[in-house]
Parts: C-alpha cells; sequence; structure tokens
C-alpha cells in the first residue's frame, strides 16, 4: 500500500505543476489506484485457485496411478513394488526372477504418459514407498521439498 501511496502523491504533484486542476487529478489518481489494488486482489485470488488446481491435478493422478497401475502390478504380481523399485517399476521390470508374469507392456500407458503421470502439479515427481503391504504416493507440493506441511500424501490427502 505504501507503494501505492507514493505513486499516487507524486501523480498529483506531476499534474498540478503541469497545471491541471487539482479535483480532477486527485479523482483521477483515486480512479488508477483502486484499478490497481483491484487487480492485485484478482491476482492473489488466482494465485489460490491455482494452487488448488494444482493439488487437485496432484490427487487425480496419485489415484490414477494408485487404483490403476499399482492394482494391475499387485494383481499380477501378487504385491507391490518395494520402497526402492518405486513407482519405476510400473515402467520396467525391475527383477525377471521376482516378477515373472510382469506385464510386457508395463503398468503405465502411452496416453498416461502423454499425460505425465508421474509429474505432480508443480512440475514434480512422486515419491513412493511400501509400508507395512500398503502403497503410498506423495507429492512434494508447492515448495517441491518432501517432508513438509505442504505434503500431499494419496492416502490422506485425495480420498
Amino acid at each position: 500500500m505504501k507503494y501505492f501511496i507514493g505513486i499516487s502523491s507524486s501523480l498529483v504533484l506531476l499534474f498540478i505543476l503541469s497545471g491541471r486542476d487539482v479535483d480532477e487529478t486527485i479523482i483521477w489518481v483515486k480512479t488508477i489506484l483502486v484499478k490497481s489494488i483491484d487487480s492485485v486482489k484478482k491476482d492473489t485470488k488466482n494465485l489460490v485457485v491455482s494452487e488448488k488446481a494444482k493439488i487437485k491435478s496432484s490427487c487425480i493422478k496419485m489415484n490414477k496411478i494408485y487404483n490403476i497401475c499399482l492394482t494391475n502390478f499387485k494383481n499380477d504380481n501378487i504385491f507391490y513394488p518395494d520402497t526402492k523399485e518405486g513407482l519405476r517399476a510400473l515402467l520396467i521390470n525391475p527383477d525377471d526372477e521376482i516378477y515373472p508374469v510382469y506385464s510386457k507392456s508395463g503398468y503405465i500407458t502411452k496416453r498416461m504418459k502423454l499425460e505425465k503421470i508421474m509429474i505432480d502439479g508443480w512440475g514434480n515427481k512422486f515419491s513412493y514407498c511400501l509400508e507395512n503391504e500398503e502403497a503410498i504416493i506423495i507429492s512434494a507440493g508447492k515448495d517441491a521439498k518432501f517432508n513438509t506441511l505442504d505434503d500431499i500424501v494419496r492416502h490422506k490427502d485425495c480420498l
């Protein structure tokens, strides 16, 4: 707000010095300020909407990975990939001996690859771990760092 006040004071002085009517100048400056403030409010609202859209997109992708890819992997191979194998195990067979009935084309379709299914709403790869035989998919969220408050955990935040 101090920024706007400084600009408006400068504009008023400039217009007065140029011979314009003071009242007309003040009305004009107020109009400019209101439009500027409304623009800032709109931009802030759009940022909030944009963040919600990124969270929703991340949840949709994590649910797709879980409900389609990991479920099919488990149906074929009896269990989920372990933490070390990670989500990469959905693309290529990590071990032919452990997974002898692994799908020849993997568990991520070409369309899913085009949709960048393995990338969250902020452009970062998902993390995966297997805990107590439960597949857990995590987005690092806005800050792109795992183990922070903005992380999105599929089985907690996306159901």
